[in-house]
């Protein structure tokens, strides 16, 4: 996790990718803003898997626990 996005985009060779073009690449960026956020903001983060279960952070502020798992969804409107 970097925690900033603006290293990711400066560490890769391609633009920031797009929801529509990229969702796969979206959404491991979005991932990453709102788990760096999270640290940012004082918060333990911690990743946690153990077969079959995951998730995508474990993050700890105060005496609060809670497992966090990050989706996106793109709606399309016509």
């Amino acid at each position: 996790m970097m925690l900033n996005n603006a290293l990711m985009a400066a560490a890769g060779s391609a633009a920031p990718p797009s929801p529509t073009s990229d969702p796969e690449r979206w959404g491991r960026w979005v991932e990453n803003a709102c788990l760096a956020h999270a640290v940012n903001a004082g918060c333990e983060v911690r990743y946690w898997r153990e077969e079959p279960w995951e998730v995508d952070a474990v993050i700890r502020t105060g005496p609060a626990t809670k497992l966090v798992e990050i989706n996106t969804v793109l709606a399309v409107i016509e």
